[in-house]
């Protein structure tokens, strides 16, 4: 099965899940897909290309879709969980994005890409906390059954600290409501 969007083919990331599943004791009710910066674009872009059933938990960090390409998710076709985050003082791909408005090529902004993305998901909640290390919003209640996240921190284009702790009791927290 060959997956195309927008001149990406994502047919080799099918086969590594294939090899790595048959090679490792990986479960595969266990996998969650993540990058940095343009590993962070393409994680948002094969959330959306929908390649394979077992990919439904995204966590993508200070790369969001370029305006115009795929990977906003415009389709209420999908099911699964995101934890995007990013530094408020990213000057790569900038928290707020970068181009001016939709039809300008650029970096969708952090909270445009998961609002564009809660939007399409009919999510109706949406919950700010805060806390010491970062801002994190919560999109649930979503049609889709999913539920989208978005952490803000005090830092430039790196991955935070204690990110990799944050991000499992928030994969623990989605899989507990499965």
């Amino acid at each position: 099965m060959t997956h195309i969007m927008a001149g990406m083919n994502f047919e080799f990331i099918a086969n590594m899940l294939e090899d790595v599943l048959a090679r490792f004791p990986v479960d595969p009710a266990q996998i969650v897909t993540t990058g940095h910066s343009r590993g962070g674009s393409f994680a948002w872009y094969l959330a959306c290309a929908d390649i394979d059933p077992r990919l439904i938990a995204f966590a993508p960090i200070g790369g969001t879709p370029v305006r115009g390409q795929p990977g906003d998710c415009a389709s209420a076709d999908f099911d699964f969980d995101m934890f995007y985050s990013h530094g408020y003082d990213d000057t790569v791909i900038p928290f707020a994005g970068s181009g001016s408005s939709w039809s300008d090529r650029g970096y969708m902004g952090a909270v445009e890409a998961t609002y564009r993305l809660a939007s399409s998901a009919g999510c109706q909640k949406d919950e700010v906390v805060e806390i010491d290390s970062h801002d994190q919003r919560i999109l649930s209640g979503c049609k889709t059954g999913s539920t989208i996240s978005v952490i803000g921190y005090e830092a430039g284009h790196g991955v935070p600290s204690g990110w990799s702790d944050l991000m499992l009791d928030w994969f623990e927290t989605v899989n507990a409501l499965e």
